[in-house]
């Protein structure tokens, strides 16, 4: 089977294959928009949070006709009712460097309401309880960029809420396990 062509690829295929040409032609070709959602209701601009795509997500932004629709845009929510800062959460640990991490949300940073850290998805899960599920050093890294302190935490062994979330319980400073 022949690989697709670039005239096949919709824009989220695009985003993934780093292809900011291609990205560019079907958002001033008026084939997609910044905003356009799949059938999930994710939209370019969560691709391009998710796959660390600066230049990308900086472009989708500008796209956009003033800072009014950049932060409609950011504040955007797919079926899961995640936004994009949630789609930060759920791959930060995953960027291939702090730099880019950095990048991504100095980018969001600027069109996102500080309570935006707060806003729940269905699974009634904030960015930062979605950046529990990340390995330390994931974890670590989210709580450091924004200030705050990292909480110990202990998941419970095979449990899970309503939503299917593994249960974690925050440790209180100083009871941790002496080894």
């Amino acid at each position: 089977m022949a690989p697709a062509k670039d005239s096949d690829k919709n824009i989220w295929e695009a985003i993934a294959e780093d292809n900011i040409k291609l990205v560019m032609s079907q958002i001033e070709a008026k084939q997609f928009e910044a905003t356009s959602q799949d059938e999930n209701g994710y939209t370019p601009i969560m691709a391009a949070v998710s796959y660390g795509r600066t230049e990308m997500l900086e472009y989708l932004l500008t796209s956009l006709p003033d800072d009014e629709s950049r932060k409609k845009a950011v504040l955007m929510r797919d079926v899961e009712e995640d936004t994009a800062y949630h789609h930060f959460a759920m791959s930060a640990g995953d960027l291939d460097s702090d730099k880019i991490r950095e990048q991504i949300l100095a980018v969001l940073k600027r069109f996102f309401p500080e309570d935006i850290v707060e806003m729940r998805n269905a699974e009634d899960q904030s960015p930062f309880d979605i950046s529990l599920e990340f390995d330390e050093d994931g974890r670590a890294w989210f709580f450091k960029a924004h200030n705050m302190l990292m909480p110990k935490i202990e998941y419970v062994e095979g449990e899970t809420d309503k939503h299917g979330n593994l249960v974690h319980e925050t440790i209180p400073e100083g009871d941790e396990e002496e080894e």
